[in-house]
């Protein structure tokens, strides 16, 4: 899958760019960035993007704390997101 760049923002207006996969199907809007690439602008803010996130994470964390019957130092849980740009 090809992949593009999408701008999202902040709830405090920074602005950043994120990787993201080329959207199928669904309509976006290219903008242009201060460097003049044409870049895919996010609906949403990034704070609004991860909400769907935190209860999932917060579950893992807990479950992870609580759950292992030999404590460990240390635990490492990688996952990835995807949004709808």
């Amino acid at each position: 899958m090809d992949k593009e760049i999408a701008q999202f923002s902040l709830e405090d207006g920074t602005k950043f760019l994120v990787e993201v996969d080329e959207p199928e199907g669904v309509a976006v809007e290219r903008v242009a960035i201060d460097t003049g690439q044409m870049v895919l602008q996010a609906r949403e803010s990034f704070e609004e993007a991860i909400e769907i996130v935190k209860p999932v994470a917060s579950v893992l964390i807990s479950k992870l704390k609580r759950g292992l019957t030999t404590p460990a130092n240390e635990v490492e849980v990688k996952f990835g997101l995807k949004s709808e740009c």
